[in-house]
């Protein structure tokens, strides 16, 4: 249950009792607008009212404005609250709602609506795991902010990330939620910014940051980003989500870069279509990315519905399967060369993304310029010890040869398939000590076996972890 005003009563009481001036410009929201202890010396070109609350929700700054902001008359209002919404299980369209029924009530002021900044969620430490949840949110409060008028978003989302793409630890207290100094700086920077644009600041702006265009079509953003994320702002990013007629339900992915060679990126294990953004690895591909010579096409899993729907026999499993791999080469394929007319395609993934990668080259050769799997598993009906069981309790029908490599491709004699297959750059990349390398070399005697030129990379030690991907990536992708 999603905590309302009650549980604020006493702290709400205390605020409303306050003494105040009216017309100020007012910082609403959550403990991150409450611990905002300097906000008045920070943005001293206005003059700043502080109402954050406890560790309030979206939903209780809606249920309190009558009595906490209303009265204030301000001149204008900094939003900040979410993350504690999503933390106490709520969905992104219902945090949507929360923040309509806090803009219709700030915006029914009689004389004129009063001017509206909604601040990023911000990606903490402490709740990144709620991730997809956090850019889900942002959006649909980013795409109200633009339907709305006398209302601004602002996006301060990569300000809080290092060069992987991870929480900036700086930016945060020692419970990974909480800004410290440096955290307000970013918060400080962006505020003042809007200030200024609506002429209600009265000073100098430092602006330590770089801001990025706006969309056309969001045209009420304010996007901010560290000097050390100017490159990053380069790389064209685009989120593409469409019903699927084969697989019955939406798909959602991700696009990196404008132009050049197109890589299809599958995520590992019962990952979702943001794992390499959230990694870094669209970091430690971004020189290619951003010359347009690379362009990564991240799409989403169905693992939970095929391999792992343990609940369904091994054949409905493997068949649901089979209806990704019909999304994936008569939906994706052809919007990502309607998008970019490259004639060059080619997969990549990481662990399980490994398995997938190479099983749709391998079965479509003729589809594929490039193959690179990494750290990968290539017979899943192969146990490599307890955490990595037959994931079909022995069931070998020829649904499940069809769909191994190491099974298939032994019998593989097809002369179209395999020229196309000698004509694929393919390069497979594991551990030494890694539990999958048995597979990597099954493979690799295959292929040689069958006249097909390859590469396979040995990594020290297990390199089972994103740090060595990253690298991996650098050096093989980026080449």
């Amino acid at each position: 249950m999603i905590a309302g005003r009650d549980i604020f009563a006493e702290e709400i009481e205390s605020l409303r009792r306050a003494p105040t001036t009216q017309g100020r410009v007012l910082l609403y929201g959550s403990s991150t607008i409450r611990m905002w202890e300097s906000a008045a010396q920070d943005l001293h070109g206005a003059t700043i009212e502080n109402r954050g609350f406890g560790g309030s929700t979206l939903k209780a700054c809606a249920e309190s404005w009558a009595l906490l902001g209303k009265p204030l008359r301000p001149s204008a209002v900094v939003i900040y609250a979410g993350d504690n919404d999503l933390d106490q299980g709520a969905q992104p369209e219902e945090i949507l709602g929360f923040f309509r029924q806090l803009l219709d009530q700030i915006h029914a002021r009689k004389g004129g609506k009063i001017p509206v900044c909604l601040i990023s969620i911000k990606p903490s430490p402490s709740r990144w795991n709620l991730g997809d949840r956090i850019r889900r949110t942002n959006r649909l409060l980013e795409e109200e902010c633009a339907a709305r008028e006398d209302t601004w978003f602002l996006d301060l989302v990569p300000c809080f990330l290092d060069g992987d793409l991870r929480p900036r630890t700086s930016a945060f207290q020692e419970d990974g939620l909480h800004l410290t100094r440096k955290g307000y700086r970013v918060f400080t920077e962006g505020v003042s910014l809007w200030l200024e644009r609506l002429g209600l600041w009265n000073g100098a702006i430092a602006r330590a940051f770089e801001l990025a265009p706006s969309s056309p079509l969001l045209p009420r953003t304010l996007r901010l980003h560290r000097g050390a994320h100017a490159r990053d702002s380069e790389i064209a990013r685009e989120y593409h989500c469409w019903h699927s007629p084969h697989l019955g339900r939406e798909m959602e992915l991700l696009t990196f870069g404008h132009a050049g060679e197109r890589m299809l990126v599958f995520p590992s294990r019962m990952e979702r279509f943001f794992e390499w953004e959230n990694r870094g690895m669209i970091h430690a591909c971004r020189e290619r990315i951003e010359a347009g010579t690379l362009q990564l096409w991240c799409l989403d899993s169905l693992e939970t519905e095929s391999f792992f729907a343990f609940a369904k026999s091994p054949a409905e499993r493997i068949a649901r399967h089979y209806d990704f791999e019909r999304y994936v080469l008569e939906e994706v394929i052809p919007f990502s060369q309607a998008k970019n007319p490259s004639s060059s395609l080619g997969a990549v993934g990481c662990s399980f993304g490994a398995f997938h990668a190479a099983a749709i080259v391998f079965r479509h050769p003729q589809r594929f310029n490039r193959l690179l799997a990494l750290s990968g598993r290539f017979d899943l009906s192969r146990s490599f010890g307890e955490d990595y069981p037959d994931l079909f309790q022995g069931y070998r029908e020829d649904p499940l040869y069809f769909l191994m490599p190491t099974h298939f491709l032994p019998g593989l004699r097809d002369p179209k398939s395999l020229s196309a297959l000698r004509d694929c750059e393919i390069l497979l990349a594991v551990g030494e000590d890694d539990g999958f390398r048995p597979s990597n070399d099954d493979l690799s005697r295959i292929l040689w076996g069958l006249g097909v030129p390859h590469h396979l990379k040995l990594w020290v030690g297990s390199a089972h972890r994103f740090r060595y991907w990253r690298q991996m990536a650098r050096a093989y992708l980026t080449a």
